[in-house]
């Protein structure tokens, strides 16, 4: 059961180069042989030992990281996403200002893009497209 890419044995998750002498490593290749020198070690361990749970043991750290890895993704890609929808919303906002009223001074345009919630970027939004003046926006309230 030995896996060539890693150089590890899969069932162990041992690495080979550990082992110097040939003779060990082939041995230690097959989970049999591994259960056979735990009987002459101990004629009892294996009652006591259930070596599906020791595989089981062994595979659940990488599961964690698998499943935590997963979790990191899932969380970056919902971030990402909203700061891109944060970001199209500051780029329409602004387009709709310069589109309206020409001129947006640049103490605004820094309110705007200081802006972190979704929901004030989309109110600002509205008042930019219905106001009849700058003074019109509820600037107070950014």
């Amino acid at each position: 059961m030995k896996n060539s890419e890693t150089d590890t044995f899969s069932y162990y998750n041992v690495p080979i180069a550990q082992f110097a002498d040939r003779s060990i490593r082939q041995l230690l290749e097959e989970p049999d042989n591994v259960k056979g020198l735990l009987e002459i070690a101990d004629e009892n361990i294996v009652a006591r030992i259930d070596c599906n749970q020791l595989k089981e043991a062994r595979e659940m750290p990488q599961s964690i990281i698998e499943q935590s890895f997963q979790q990191g993704e899932a969380r970056g890609e919902r971030r990402g996403e909203r700061r891109g929808e944060m970001r199209v919303q500051r780029k329409n906002t602004l387009r709709v200002l310069e589109l309206r009223f020409d001129d947006v001074p640049d103490s605004l345009v820094r309110k705007i893009n200081a802006i972190r919630s979704l929901s004030r970027l989309d109110a600002i939004h509205e008042q930019a497209v219905i106001a009849e003046t700058l003074a019109d926006i509820d600037w107070e309230n950014i």
